[in-house]
């Protein structure tokens, strides 16, 4: 192997293991955001559903 041959796949190796964790965490952090969307209750029900529970007080 020449020297030019390893200094392009030092080179390439050094793009991808840049470039390959960020491409990921973003198309990771775009379906994570749709699934946030989709979860996500609407204003006007969530008064609705909202539960209150109170803690009772027993006297000693």
């Amino acid at each position: 192997m020449n020297l030019i041959d390893g200094l392009f796949l030092t080179a390439a190796n050094a793009i991808v293991c840049i470039v390959f964790p960020k491409l990921l965490y973003t198309i990771l952090a775009a379906k994570r955001q749709q699934r946030e969307v989709v979860l996500e209750t609407p204003k006007s029900t969530q008064a609705d559903t909202e539960i209150t529970s109170e803690v009772p007080s027993y006297p000693y």
